[in-house]
């Protein structure tokens, strides 16, 4: 004969006061795992927000620069600034290096700097942020304006494409990027690169490519031109105005001389 028992009520562990369970192996290499995993997810995703970001302020930045120079042109019968103004002496307080086509266009770019000379010196100073004539990856490598004030004094993050080609001869040819040209005369405005990505204030493409460099001025590793700066791909404005987002072949194509 069974006699039937009431249900048992489940039971309930107390531990003393003070006395706490700890972890067992397993559960805490299972928050580490949860941990290393979720990491491997939001690092490289916060990564690739920053780097697309900084893009798009680059792109902004290029699409000032091609109205300070539609500005500056009516402003001075229809010219472009020199790639590289005359010669000067290296000073602070004058204009280092005869400087680069940044200090044109400083005006229309970066008015607050526009009050008495405008140097390089002076471009450097200022703080990036918000400043058109700088491209956000470029500063970033660098960190801070000291930083940026230590490497190659004539760059910025941008290169005016010295191989452009105007009424059939390239800026840089013979001396002529100490001049300033008619923005009229560029040929095939749609296809030629006016200013690009760059670790110096010029963009040179050679015919048999991108030239390399180890130097610590230009981190991009480049020597002249940035073409792998955003993701793999670099951004230019072209010579009409538009801008758009290449890979180093294809930027290479519309960097170069053409006729």
């Amino acid at each position: 004969m069974f006699t039937l028992l009431p249900p048992s009520r489940p039971q309930t562990i107390f531990f003393a006061r003070g006395q706490q369970r700890a972890f067992t192996l397993i559960e805490l290499l299972t928050v580490i795992a949860i941990i290393g995993i979720l990491a491997g997810i939001i690092i490289p995703t916060v990564s690739k927000v920053r780097t697309t970001a900084q893009s798009a302020v680059c792109k902004s930045n290029l699409r000032q620069i091609g109205t300070a120079f539609m500005l500056y042109a009516e402003d001075n019968r229809g010219l472009y600034p020199a790639p590289r103004q005359p010669d000067a002496p290296e000073d602070p307080n004058q204009n280092p290096g005869g400087g680069p086509w940044q200090l044109e266009l400083a005006p229309y770019t970066s008015p607050k700097l526009a009050v008495g000379r405008v140097n390089m010196y002076r471009l450097k100073e200022h703080d990036p942020k918000g400043n058109p004539a700088y491209c956000p990856s470029y500063f970033s490598f660098f960190g801070n304006v000291a930083a940026v004030q230590a490497t190659n004094l004539n760059a910025l993050g941008y290169g005016m494409n010295f191989s452009l080609n105007v009424n059939g001869r390239d800026i840089n040819f013979s001396g002529r990027n100490k001049m300033r040209f008619p923005a009229t005369g560029i040929v095939n405005p749609s296809r030629n690169i006016l200013v690009g990505d760059s670790s110096d204030y010029h963009l040179d493409a050679k015919t048999t490519g991108w030239v390399a460099t180890a130097a610590a001025s230009k981190p991009d590793g480049y020597d002249s031109g940035a073409p792998e700066r955003h993701s793999g791909s670099a951004n230019y404005l072209f010579a009409d105005g538009h801008i758009e987002t290449l890979k180093p072949d294809i930027a290479l194509e519309r960097a170069v001389f053409q006729e």
